[in-house]
């Protein structure tokens, strides 16, 4: 567990000690049997949504429960073998003052969002909501590099094809299915992601204020493209 807290112009870093209401907080941990059940006493989360944390292997989502909004994204990455995608799974629960975060794996990007925050006070000062949109916008730009590696891999086979040379007939045929197989991952994991970042964009919501919604528009629409 780590807890980044803002505070009279500076950031405070450490853990539980800093969880107390007054501040923007962004707490990010594992999702541990403890730490889920510590987060459910001291927030008052919904134990629907908490057992999600629980279980991984979650489908993309959006929940929205009195006094919090609750979702499920993805951060896409390589197998060791490039052979299809493996699925990181972040669940985040948002209140007007809290960001919590929950992953069992190392994700690089957030990992460098929270160093940014450590860093820049002004980022968690917006409001834990704009953190939340830092995470998303991160993770969004590092599929764009995912498709651009598939979209390559896609053009080298037809060329080879094309000239009728290179890799022989068995290695195409074991390319071509490990793409498709990578390509139904990024379409079963990011098509749904769409609408979490559009639920989060809706304007006039309680939790996620109007001058925030604009930048998850924005990851909308990379989302798309």
């Amino acid at each position: 567990m780590r807890v980044l807290r803002v505070e009279g112009g500076r950031v405070l870093q450490g853990g539980r000690e800093l969880v107390r209401p007054g501040a923007p907080l962004w707490i990010d941990l594992a999702p541990l049997a403890e730490n889920i059940a510590w987060v459910g006493e001291t927030f008052q989360f919904h134990p629907l949504a908490l057992e999600d944390c629980a279980h991984e292997e979650q489908r993309p989502k959006f929940e929205q429960y009195p006094g919090s909004l609750f979702s499920v994204v993805h951060r896409l990455a390589p197998t060791p073998d490039d052979a299809s995608l493996l699925a990181l799974e972040i669940d985040s629960f948002l209140t007007a003052e809290v960001l919590v975060t929950f992953h069992s794996a190392p994700i690089a990007e957030l990992d460098r969002v929270f160093q940014r925050c450590a860093e820049e006070p002004d980022l968690l000062a917006r409001g834990p909501d704009f953190v939340l949109y830092l995470v998303h916008d991160a993770l969004t730009d590092v599929h764009f590099a995912l498709v651009d590696a598939l979209t390559g891999d896609i053009e080298e086979i037809a060329d080879e094809v094309t000239a009728h040379e290179g890799s022989n007939g068995h290695e195409l045929l074991d390319r071509i299915v490990n793409l498709r197989r990578a390509h139904a991952v990024l379409r079963r994991r990011l098509s749904p992601q769409r609408e979490v970042f559009a639920a989060l964009a809706r304007p006039g919501q309680a939790i996620v204020r109007d001058q925030s919604a604009i930048y998850f528009r924005d990851v909308v629409d990379h989302s798309v493209r």
